[in-house]
């Protein structure tokens, strides 16, 4: 996929920004039910895809923000 113009990042970041929010979202399920199934392995889990999902939506806003606009 060629990627040239300043459009297709937004589409892309726009998807991945989706695409993470349906992870961050399913990980808050999972780790609602397992805590109140008292499962601390699965909550503990369920943390950890939280956290990586947050800091992959801070790398690609600050791929983002570097990345340079054509005037």
């Amino acid at each position: 996929m060629s990627v040239d113009e300043p459009t297709d990042f937004r589409r892309l970041f726009h998807d991945l920004r989706n695409h993470l929010g349906v992870i961050l979202s399913n990980a808050e399920l999972l780790k609602d039910r397992a805590e109140k199934a008292g499962d601390e392995k699965v909550r503990s889990r369920a943390v950890q895809i939280e956290e990586g999902v947050f800091k992959a939506l801070a790398t690609a806003n600050e791929i983002r923000s570097n990345l340079k606009t054509p005037e």
